[in-house]
C-alpha cells in the first residue's frame, strides 16, 4: 500500500476514490463488451495464471544501529531486492539484507519510528494495527531476531484512530511513545509503558501537547525533552519545544520562551547535556537560526553555535529531519537542503561543536532527494537513510554508509519498492489497460500507464511515451470507438502533453485529435464519464478548464474542448471524487461539497446530462464528512460511502429522491477508521444485492475486518465472504470480470511463490447463492468513465492513495 513517511513525520496524504462504469459500445469486439451471466462466489482465490506487480519507489524513514554492526530500517517500503519485508527490515553489516531477521508477514501498514533496547530487542511503532498476523496496535516489541516479543503488550490501551510517530526507552526499560491519541488513559499525544506494554499511570501530562510530538531524548536524570508540532503543554505555551519531569509534568525550569517559529523535528543530547534542535524553523526566541539550533539545559540559545546564514533548500529555509551528535562534538546533518552557509551540501551535512561546517566531511554532489534518518557508530562510521537514490552521483538505494570523511561504502541491498496502486480496464482479448499510482510494471519501467497481456505481463507492443509532473492516473475510460481517457495529476503522460486529462488511441499512441489545450491548469482531475453522445463529463479539483473559470465539473467535446453553455454558475464549492452514470444519463457527483451553484447540496448531488442541478434529488444533511464512493442498485437505490460522521460508520443508502432509505441499517459505529485516513473509498453493488466495500477501516459493527468487506443486502456484515489468498487487504476498487474473475484493485495476493502486487485477481472458488446478471454488478464508486447505452455495462471501481503516498507532514 502507498503512502511515505520519514522518521515519524506525518506529510498528509490525500486519498481520491475512482471508479470506473464503461457501457462499452456494440462496435468494439470483446468478450467485456458483451453481456455475462455471474455466479457470484463466497470464497476466492488468487487466479495463478495471472501474475504481475505493479510498484513505486519507496523511501526509509528511519534507521537504528545494532550491536552487530549492522542496521534496522522503517519506512514505507514493502520490498528490498524482490524480497518481500512489509515496513522493517535489517541490514547486516556487509550492506546486504539479514534474512536471518526473520519478521513473517511483518506489520500490516507504516512503522514511523524505533527505538533499541540496550538487551537489542526493539520496539517499533507506526500506523499499525497488528505484527505477523498478531494484534499490536501502534506499538510493538521485537526480539534482536525479528519475532514479536510477547511479553510486552499494549493490548487495547491504543485505539484504532491512534496513531505513534515517535518512541523513546528509559534506562529502566519504560518506553514513552508520541503521537495522535487521546484516548489512551486520558492522555494526550504522549504516554509512557511500563515494560510489560501496560499503562505507567504514574506519568500524567494533564491535557497534553497541542499537536504532535515527532522526536525525543530522554536525559540521563530522567527527564524528557520533546520536539514536534505542537504550541502548548497542559495549558501552557511551549512552540515547539518543551521539557517534561519523570512524572510527566511539565518542567518549568526549562524555559524557552517564545520557542521556535514553526516545527522542530529532531532532538538529541551532548554529553554536557546541552540540546540540539533540527527542523523547518527560521529562529528561536527571536534570533536567527535557519533549521538547527542548540539551547542550554535552561532552554535559552546557546549562542556559541554559530551557525552564519544557517541552512537553504533553494531561496526557502532547509528542513532538518535528523540528527546526530558525534562523541568528539560534531554534528551530522539530515534533511531537505541544498547548502549550509553558503556552501553547498545535497541534503546531508556535518558541523563542528561551534556550528561552522566541518569540510572534512565532503559528501560531494551528496544525496539526491530528502535524507531521513541519520546515525553515527562508535567507529565512526556514519549511515544516512532518506528518499535518494544516489549518493554522490553514485547508486545509493536509500541508504548508505560512509567513512568519517564522507566516502561511501559500496554495497546494496537492491531496489526498495512499495506495493503500488492499479486499477484495470479490460479489453479485446483479454488485455486491460492499468492506470494508478506506479513506475514499475513487472519491473519494467512503466509510468502510471500500461497495458499488460492476459496473463499479467507488460504489453510491449502497447506505445509508450515520456511522462512528466505525474502523480497518478486517478481514473481510466474506454470510448466505443477504443480510444482511451485517462484523468489524474500529471503534466504530461506517455507521450502526450495535457494538464489532468490525456486520449490515447487504441495502440497508446497520443490522440492528436484530442485538444484540451491547458486543461487544468495547476488543478488535477478525479473522475471520469463518457456520454452517449460522445462527451466528457470530468470532475476533480480545479477552477478552471483552459483558462475559463468552471469549478469542479465540466462538460467536453469530443474534441476535448469546453462546452462553455455547459458551465453552469459557480459549480460545485468542493472537490469531486466520484461520478457516476445513471442509466437515464443523469449524473451522481460526490466529494467535499456543501453547494452547486449556490444551491445546498451537501457531500452528493445529482445533474442532468446538461449539468444542471436535478431538483428532484436532494439528500439534505447525510451525516458524512465526504462522499468517496457511489454506487447505483438495479433497483434504482443509491449506496454512498465515505469519511464517517456522527453514527453512519460511513457508508448510507438512499432512495432515488435522495432521502434515507431505512431499511438498509449496517449497524450503530459501522466501520472503524484510523485517524488521518480517509474511510470508504470504494463501493460496488453486486446484482444479487450484496454490496462490496473498501477502505481504510479495521473493524465493522465489532468483528474485525481491514480493508475489504461484503455485506448483506440489509447492510449486515457477510460472514459467509472469504479472500484466503489476499494479503495486503486493501480495496480500492473492484472489477467484476465477465468470467467470474474478481479484480480489487490496491491489494495484492499470494499463491505459493506466485504474487501479484498492486491489485488482486481472483477465481471464485465456493459458489455462493446463485445469481446471475447481464453486468455482473449494477453500479459503482469514485470517478470513471460511461458511454451510452449500447453494449454490455462493466463495472470498474477503485480508489487512489496519493502521498505521494503521502501520510507524513513535512
Amino acid at each position: 500500500m502507498k503512502i511515505a513517511s520519514f522518521g515519524g513525520i506525518a506529510r498528509f496524504w490525500s486519498v481520491i476514490s475512482i471508479i470506473v462504469v464503461s457501457i462499452l459500445g456494440p462496435d468494439l469486439i470483446s468478450s467485456v463488451g458483451r453481456a455475462a451471466n455471474i455466479t457470484y462466489a463466497n470464497t476466492y482465490r488468487m487466479d495463478t495464471s495471472f501474475v504481475a506487480a505493479f510498484e513505486d519507489s519507496a523511501g526509509i524513514d528511519v534507521l537504528a544501529l545494532t550491536s552487530d554492526g549492522g542496521y534496522i530500517v522503517a519506512g514505507d517500503f514493502e520490498s528490498i531486492g524482490g524480497q518481500r519485508r512489509h515496513y522493517l527490515a535489517k541490514i547486516k553489516a556487509d550492506l546486504t539484507l539479514d534474512s536471518s531477521f526473520n519478521s513473517g508477514l511483518g506489520f500490516d501498514f507504516l512503522t514511523s519510528g524505533i527505538a533499541v533496547h540496550s538487551n537489542g530487542k526493539l520496539v517499533v511503532c507506526g500506523f499499525f494495527s497488528s505484527f505477523n498476523g498478531t494484534d499490536r496496535t501502534c506499538v510493538a516489541r521485537l526480539n534482536a531476531d525479528g519475532s514479536l516479543d510477547t511479553t510486552f503488550d499494549p493490548g487495547t490501551i491504543f485505539d484504532a484512530g491512534s496513531v505513534l510517530y515517535s518512541v523513546a526507552v528509559q534506562s529502566d526499560g519504560k518506553i514513552i511513545v508520541g503521537g495522535y491519541f487521546t484516548s489512551a488513559g486520558n492522555n494526550t499525544r504522549i504516554l509512557r509503558l511500563n515494560a510489560d506494554g501496560t499503562l505507567d499511570t504514574t506519568f500524567n501530562v494533564g491535557t497534553g501537547f497541542s499537536a504532535n510530538p515527532q522526536s525525543m531524548a530522554v536525559q540521563s536524570d530522567g527527564k524528557i525533552v520533546v520536539a514536534g508540532l505542537f504550541t502548548t503543554f497542559n495549558g501552557s505555551s511551549r512552540n515547539y519545544i518543551a521539557r517534561l519531569n519523570s512524572d510527566g509534568s511539565l518542567d518549568t525550569a526549562f524555559n524557552p520562551g517564545t520557542g521556535f517559529d514553526t516545527y522542530a523535528y529532531s532532538v538529541a543530547m551532548q554529553s554536557d547535556g546541552k540540546i540540539v534542535v533540527g527542523g523547518a524553523f527560521s529562529s528561536f526566541n527571536g534570533t536567527a537560526r535557519k533549521g538547527v539550533c542548540r539551547l542550554n539545559t535552561d532552554g535559552t540559545i546557546d549562542t556559541t553555535l554559530a551557525i552564519g546564514t544557517g541552512l537553504v533548500s533553494g531561496t526557502s529555509t532547509g528542513r532538518v529531519f535528523s540528527l546526530a551528535v558525534q562523541s568528539d562534538g560534531r554534528i551530522l546533518l539530515g534533511g531537505d537542503f541544498t547548502a549550509f552557509n553558503g556552501t553547498a551540501r545535497g541534503n546531508i551535512a556535518r558541523v563542528d561543536s561551534t556550528g561552522a561546517l566541518d569540510t572534512t566531511f565532503n559528501p560531494g554532489a551528496g544525496c539526491n532527494s530528502s535524507v531521513s534518518s541519520v546515525a553515527v557508530s562508535s567507529t565512526g562510521k556514519i549511515f544516512a537513510a532518506g528518499y535518494f537514490t544516489t549518493y554522490n552521483s553514485s547508486p545509493a538505494a536509500n541508504h548508505v554508509r560512509l567513512s568519517s570523511t564522507g566516502v561511501q561504502d559500496m554495497g546494496t541491498t537492491g531496489t526498495i519498492t512499495s506495493d503500488g496502486m492499479a486499477k484495470v480496464l479490460p479489453i479485446s482479448g483479454g488485455k486491460m489497460i492499468v492506470g494508478g499510482d506506479f513506475t514499475l510494471a513487472n519491473k519494467t519501467a512503466r509510468t502510471c500507464f500500461a497495458r499488460v497481456n492476459a496473463n499479467g505481463s507488460v504489453d510491449t507492443t502497447f506505445a509508450t511515451g515520456t511522462s512528466s509532473g505525474v502523480s497518478r492516473v486517478d481514473a481510466l475510460a474506454l470510448q466505443s470507438d477504443g480510444r482511451i481517457v485517462a484523468v489524474g495529476d500529471f503534466d504530461r503522460l506517455n507521450g502526450m502533453t495535457a494538464n489532468g486529462i490525456a486520449r490515447f488511441n487504441a495502440d497508446g499512441t497520443p490522440d492528436t485529435l484530442f485538444t484540451p489545450g491547458a486543461a487544468f491548469g495547476t488543478g488535477t482531475a478525479a473522475a471520469v464519464q463518457v456520454q452517449s453522445n460522445g462527451r466528457l463529463i470530468v470532475g476533480g479539483r480545479f477552477t478552471s478548464f483552459n483558462g475559463v473559470v468552471a469549478n469542479n465539473i465540466v462538460s467536453l467535446r469530443s474534441d476535448g474542448t469546453l462546452d462553455a453553455a455547459s458551465v453552469v454558475g459557480t459549480g460545485f464549492d468542493g472537490n469531486l471524487i466520484a461520478l457516476v452514470q445513471q442509466s437515464d444519463g443523469k449524473i451522481l457527483a460526490g466529494g467535499y461539497i456543501t453547494q452547486y451553484n449556490g444551491v445546498a447540496r451537501k457531500g452528493v448531488a445529482r445533474l442532468n446530462a446538461d449539468l444542471t442541478l436535478d431538483p428532484t434529488f436532494d439528500a439534505g444533511a447525510i451525516a458524512l464528512r465526504n462522499v468517496q464512493a457511489i454506487a447505483v442498485q438495479s433497483d434504482g437505490k443509491i449506496l454512498i460511502a465515505g469519511d464517517a460522521s456522527g453514527d453512519t460508520g460511513g457508508i448510507l443508502r438512499l432512495l432515488a429522491n435522495g432521502t434515507l432509505d431505512g431499511t438498509f441499517n449496517p449497524g450503530g459505529s459501522s466501520f472503524v477508521f484510523p485517524k488521518s485516513y480517509p474511510g470508504l473509498v470504494a463501493i460496488a453493488a453486486q446484482a444479487d444485492g450484496r454490496i462490496l466495500v473498501g477502505g481504510y477501516f479495521t473493524a465493522y459493527n465489532g468483528t474485525a475486518i481491514s480493508g475489504v468487506a461484503r455485506l448483506n443486502a440489509d447492510g449486515t456484515l457477510d460472514t459467509t465472504f472469504s479472500l484466503p489468498d489476499v494479503t495486503d487487504r486493501f480495496g480500492n476498487g473492484f472489477t467484476f470480470l465477465d468470467d467470474g474473475r474478481l479484480v480489487i484493485s490496491g491489494a495484492s495476493a499470494a499463491s505459493g511463490s506466485l504474487r501479484q502486487v498492486g491489485l488482486s485477481v481472483l477465481k471464485a472458488e465456493v459458489p455462493g447463492p446463485s445469481s446471475s446478471s447481464s453486468s455482473g454488478a449494477t453500479g459503482s464508486s469514485g470517478g470513471g468513465g460511461g458511454g451510452g447505452a449500447a453494449g454490455g455495462l462493466y463495472l470498474v471501481a477503485m480508489c487512489l492513495a496519493a502521498l505521494a503516498r503521502t501520510i507524513r507532514l513535512r
